[in-house]
């Protein structure tokens, strides 16, 4: 008879831990059976932005996510306050856009999922940048007129 048993053996990995390891299973019986395993360690995937920070009404650049690896990561982003003129969420890198009229500062956190295509991994990074819409100073002008007497 043929007996599979799935062992799993959860623990946090390093890079230093990849190679072949040898098994050695020993049943209730004392029955024992030898093996080898391969292990690899994948890094996990990352994504940054550059945090920005513009005038109400002003272009707002376009955030280019640096990812590592440099290929194969996908990117997925929230942003924590529409009120800077960014959608609650998108995927890719973020295009330029008008910033919206504030009568105070608006601040979005831009969070972002990364996810290595080729492996699997999936990494949060949070915050990965912040925009921030300024308001425009108020101008307050008052002026005095003498009107001298003849």
């Amino acid at each position: 008879a043929v007996v599979s048993t799935v062992i799993t053996v959860s623990a946090t990995t390093t890079a230093g831990m990849a190679g072949t390891y040898s098994l050695t299973v020993t049943d209730a019986n004392g029955c024992q059976r030898q093996g080898t395993t391969v292990v690899t360690v994948n890094t996990l995937p990352s994504a940054v932005g550059t945090s920005t920070a513009v005038c109400s009404g002003s272009l707002v650049p376009a955030m280019n996510f640096t990812t590592t690896p440099a290929t194969g990561v996908t990117v997925t982003w929230t942003n924590s306050n529409t009120g800077t003129g960014l959608a609650a969420s998108g995927a890719g890198n973020i295009t330029g856009y008008t910033a919206p009229v504030v009568a105070a500062q608006e601040v979005g956190v831009i969070s972002v999922i990364a996810t290595n295509t080729g492996t699997g991994c999936v990494s949060v990074s949070a915050p990965a940048a912040t925009y921030t819409i300024n308001p425009l100073p108020v101008v307050t002008q008052t002026a005095t007129i003498n009107n001298p007497t003849s």
